[in-house]
C-alpha cells in the first residue's frame, strides 16, 4: 500500500471553511472536504463523511470529496453551465491521516440528479471522474468504499 503523508497546520481560513461545511445526517458530509485529510494544529487527522470500520482490511477510515470540473469554472458556489464536464474527485484516508493511492478499495461511484448517468465501480482508492451533464438541476456525486463502508458525497448545480 502506497501512502502520501499530508500534515499541515490548520489556518483560520481553513477552520472557517470546515465549520461552514454542510452535513447530511446519516449518509455522511455533503459538499467538498475543503481540508482533505489535513489535521488540526495538534496534528490530529480530520475525517469527513461516513467513516469506515476501524478493522477494515484496506485501512480506509474516510473519503474526502470535491467537485471536479476539468474544463469548466463554477459560475457561483458549485454552479456549473449546462453541457459542462462535472463530477467528483476523491481520496481515501487511513486513521492516521495518510492518503491511500493504490487499488486496495472497491469504490462505487454514483451520481443522482435530473438526468444522471449510471453508477460505476473502481478499485482506485484515490481518483476523479466527470460526466457531461446537459440537464439543469441539483446533482449529488457519492463515493462509497465497499470494503470499509466509508462514504462521502459532493453536491453541485447545473444551470
Amino acid at each position: 500500500m502506497r501512502t502520501t503523508v499530508l500534515a499541515f497546520p490548520l489556518t483560520a481560513a481553513m477552520a472557517v471553511a470546515l465549520a461552514a461545511a454542510p452535513a447530511l445526517a446519516d449518509t455522511g458530509s455533503l459538499g467538498s472536504s475543503a481540508l482533505g485529510s489535513l489535521g488540526s494544529s495538534n496534528n490530529t487527522p480530520q475525517h469527513y463523511g461516513k467513516q469506515g470500520r476501524a478493522d477494515a482490511p484496506n485501512g480506509v477510515r474516510s473519503i474526502n470529496t470535491w467537485v471536479y470540473a476539468p474544463s469548466a469554472s463554477a459560475r457561483s458556489d458549485s454552479t456549473y453551465p449546462v453541457g459542462a464536464q462535472v463530477g467528483v474527485k476523491w481520496n481515501s484516508v487511513i486513521a492516521a491521516g495518510n492518503q491511500i493511492d493504490g487499488p486496495e478499495c472497491t469504490m462505487s461511484v454514483r451520481i443522482t440528479g435530473p438526468k444522471a448517468p449510471g453508477p460505476f465501480s473502481t478499485k482506485l482508492c484515490t481518483s476523479k471522474y466527470a460526466w457531461k451533464l446537459n440537464v439543469r438541476g441539483t446533482y449529488i456525486a457519492r463515493v462509497t468504499d465497499g470494503i470499509s463502508g466509508a462514504s462521502n458525497a459532493v453536491r453541485f448545480e447545473i444551470s
